[in-house]
């Protein structure tokens, strides 16, 4: 196996859970439609983007085209570091988000909503960034 990439492969029991479902996820998708939930995803980034443009402390990192940047936004906190702000969302407002940090550049945290995300959780990320921002 020295010369072969199945070298890394997992061998044993695998759950069928994720095989099971594919089918489902599938027909969700080509129901939804990939333009719908592309539009979906950029109302939800843009909802929340545009109650923070302004916020003082508050830096939008994304593109501002939303062919660029679909569903998928990055901030930063003026003097607060990403893995804190992280921490601070979670866990004092259980609102998840990823820290992405490029050295010598930036650190931001990634806000990705999904479909299934509401408006009302959008507004609540919106108070609960603002709160961060204000304190």
């Amino acid at each position: 196996m020295t010369h072969n990439i199945r070298k890394f492969e997992g061998v044993g029991t695998q759950p069928v859970a994720m095989r099971n479902a594919i089918a489902d996820a599938i027909a969700f998708h080509r129901g939804l439609g990939a333009e719908r939930k592309q539009e979906r995803l950029r109302y939800l980034r843009q909802r929340w983007e545009r109650a923070l443009r302004g916020v003082p402390r508050i830096i939008l990192r994304h593109a501002d085209e939303s062919g660029q940047a679909c569903g998928i936004g990055a901030l930063s906190i003026d003097g607060m570091a990403a893995p804190k702000i992280t921490e601070v969302l979670m866990q004092k407002y259980r609102i998840h988000v990823r820290t992405r940090v490029i050295p010598g550049e930036f650190d931001c945290i990634r806000v990705t909503p999904n479909i299934y995300s509401s408006p009302d959780d959008v507004d609540r990320f919106v108070r609960a960034v603002t709160a961060i921002a204000k304190s």
